[in-house]
């Protein structure tokens, strides 16, 4: 019976690495090095989409071990009663970071960005809570000129929560 490894992601990220910049020497029996060149290449690739996927599956929208705990600590029945809270109040939030962006107020941009990051972390939702976090900072910071593109991100990342919270509810 053969024992089967499961490869971490790092390791296939380092080989994916090591591969794309490897220097190759002629294999004993191959006289036809662009062949040999093309088989590392592809396995290269390979691994780099392997890598991928499993970081996208990995990374779950909710950490169900803090969903969980939550369930847990309040009971089944407040739950969905959290959820519902959540769902109605993180869009008004969200709502709020555009004009306050547009207007500079700083004050009001961190206020919200801080709400969805904690209401974030009480729900396990790691990806918005680390955008909110960040949305967070950049306004302690005085730094709402380099927001960019980030609150579409945002705004993207609460509905696959809400999404996966609405499953999760029941």
């Amino acid at each position: 019976m053969r024992a089967e490894r499961r490869v971490p992601t790092a390791e296939i990220r380092d080989a994916s690495r090591s591969l794309s910049c490897l220097h190759l020497a002629p294999c004993p029996g191959r006289q036809d090095r662009q062949a040999q060149v093309s088989e590392v290449e592809g396995l290269s690739m390979t691994l780099h989409k392997v890598s991928n996927k499993e970081e996208t599956m990995s990374e779950s929208v909710i950490d169900r071990a803090v969903f969980d705990g939550l369930k847990e600590s309040v009971g089944t029945d407040y739950i969905a009663e959290l959820v519902d809270a959540f769902l109605e109040e993180a869009p008004t939030l969200i709502a709020q970071l555009r004009p306050a962006l547009t207007a500079g107020d700083m004050e009001t941009f961190r206020r919200a960005a801080h709400s969805v990051k904690s209401n974030a972390a009480t729900f396990g939702a790691t990806r918005l809570f680390e955008l909110a976090k960040e949305l967070e900072f950049m306004a302690r910071e005085n730094r709402l000129g380099e927001i960019g593109g980030r609150l579409e991100v945002l705004e993207e990342a609460f509905g696959r929560v809400a999404g996966a919270l609405k499953k999760l509810r029941t």
